[in-house]
């Protein structure tokens, strides 16, 4: 898997793009993955599969939370 990208103009969110090779298909699929800092007890990582629809699909949420 490789992603590139940046955070947005808040600076509280960074969205990368990138693309992996599909070990079951062989092709190359497109990701998308953002990652919310909501507070500093609370970050959100979140990764889409890119499949051209018009939604994108989630296929992983991760929720850091300080306790």
């Amino acid at each position: 898997l490789s992603s590139a990208g940046q955070f947005d103009g808040s600076g509280s969110t960074l969205i990368l793009l990138g693309e992996y090779l599909d070990p079951a298909s062989r092709q190359v699929r497109k990701t998308r993955s953002v990652y919310r800092i909501v507070s500093p007890e609370l970050h959100i990582f979140e990764m889409y599969e890119l499949l051209g629809r018009r939604e994108d699909l989630k296929t992983l949420e991760i929720v850091y939370n300080r306790r």
